[in-house]
């Protein structure tokens, strides 16, 4: 027993040198990485030093004869600092960006999936910004409108309507001076209609004037924007034709437009002109029909045409022209309203003094022989005619009131046209 308890002791005395050698081994290790690793913090300190001193004298040497080591030596820590400075403050936008791309896409997440018993005051924005927002923007219409090309008709006939609302007594007096009724001047017109009819004489016909141009600007639109799309070359690509495609689509939505159109033109024309032999539209239209033939609702079709097609293709490319070179000048993508009305204004102007003759020779067609006038055969044979009675100025009769109508007409027009646009969207987030 004694024998065996002796040699317990002996084992447990070994079990606890060899731990002691096992903890001194462990104890020499680590500080022999520790030591390890000062060293080689102290070898990089020593290189920094040395590449720190290298930079110094190679900076020193850079400015010698300029300043002295002293001073080049401030100059060199100097710009390190700011470099150090330049580096922080640039992590430090990078975290806040993150930040707030983070905080945005909580917040986003927060406004989607958590409803408000309020309903009109969006969840996950604060009341301040929200009412900032709509004291800023204001109230914005949205209309969800699918089809492309249903945005584009309904927003054309409304613009149509509008311009042409706006300019209906500048037309009136527009179309009595082209073929000689009431006066010789604006003013004189205006007294006229005035004293027989009051302002009401200054809107006459103005409801033709809009059921016709509704329509018109509506297929015009889409017709120019179908067909600039379809001619303009895609990037990378050779143009499909010599021409500018807004050259192009805007004659080819002139035309359109004008075929469609035309008979409501005439009779919007005799409305004007022949006061009290016809009751209303309906009743023009009988009575041209029976006492005059369906071929009359296209007198004039002629010159309308190839006054049209110069207009309308000038009148697009001078818009869409106008609209680049303002991007490119202004760089600017997005034209505001009043800058669209005033490029909408500049380029009817060019389009109205540019193809005037041929409107004066389709009006003196469309009037006929109405008290007694010259029935003209051709366009070539009203414009000779004019131009033998009354000289170059009868063919630019009524350009000044033509301007001041069609001037501020178009430049509506395309404003109403470009707000409606905004406001017909093809998804409700759309802006």
């Amino acid at each position: 027993m004694l024998i065996e308890g002796g040699g317990g002791v002996e084992e447990e005395e070994e079990s606890c040198e060899a731990g002691e050698n096992t903890n001194a081994e462990e104890e020499v290790v680590e500080k022999s990485n520790a030591e390890k690793e000062e060293e080689e913090r102290k070898k990089e300190e020593e290189e920094t030093r040395n590449a720190w001193e290298e930079a110094k004298k190679r900076n020193r040497k850079f400015f010698k004869g300029v300043l002295t080591d002293a001073e080049a030596d401030e100059k060199f820590e100097k710009s390190w600092e700011d470099q150090c400075k330049e580096t922080w403050d640039e992590v430090d936008s990078e975290v806040d960006e993150e930040l707030e791309n983070l905080k945005s896409l909580y917040s986003n997440l927060y406004v989607k999936y958590i409803s408000s018993a309020e309903g009109a005051r969006i969840v996950g924005v604060p009341e301040e910004e929200e009412a900032l927002k709509k004291k800023k923007g204001g109230l914005k219409l949205k209309i969800k409108v699918k089809n492309p090309s249903l945005r584009r008709l309904i927003s054309g006939g409304v613009a149509g309507a509008i311009s042409r609302t706006a300019v209906a007594p500048l037309e009136t007096i527009r179309t009595h001076l082209m073929v000689g009724s009431g006066g010789h001047s604006t003013t004189e017109v205006f007294h006229d209609i005035m004293k027989i009819d009051g302002w009401k004489g200054l809107f006459r016909g103005n409801l033709v004037n809009v059921i016709r141009v509704a329509p018109s600007k509506a297929i015009e639109l889409f017709v120019y924007d179908t067909v600039n799309k379809n001619l303009s070359p895609k990037p990378g690509k050779q143009a499909k034709l010599p021409l500018p495609a807004s050259l192009v689509a805007g004659a080819c939505a002139g035309v359109s437009s004008t075929l469609c159109t035309y008979p409501l033109e005439l009779v919007k024309t005799r409305l004007t002109i022949q006061r009290g032999v016809y009751k209303g539209i309906v009743d023009a239209f009988v009575k041209i029909l029976r006492e005059e033939g369906p071929g009359e609702l296209y007198r004039g079709l002629a010159p309308s045409l190839i006054g049209v097609v110069p207009y309308a293709a000038t009148n697009y490319f001078a818009y869409d022209t106008l609209r680049k070179a303002y991007r490119k000048v202004f760089k600017q993508e997005k034209i505001g309203n009043i800058e669209t009305l005033l490029i909408g204004s500049a380029a009817g102007a060019i389009s109205s003094s540019a193809t005037f003759p041929l409107e004066v020779a389709r009006k003196h067609m469309q009037v006929g022989a109405v008290s007694g006038r010259q029935v003209y055969k051709n366009v070539m044979h009203a414009l000779a005619s004019i131009l033998e009675q009354e000289g170059i100025h009868g063919l630019y009769k009524g350009l000044g009131p033509s301007c001041l109508k069609l001037v501020p007409a178009a430049g509506i027009s395309f404003m109403c046209y470009e707000a409606c646009k905004r406001i017909l969207v093809e998804e409700d987030e759309e802006a």
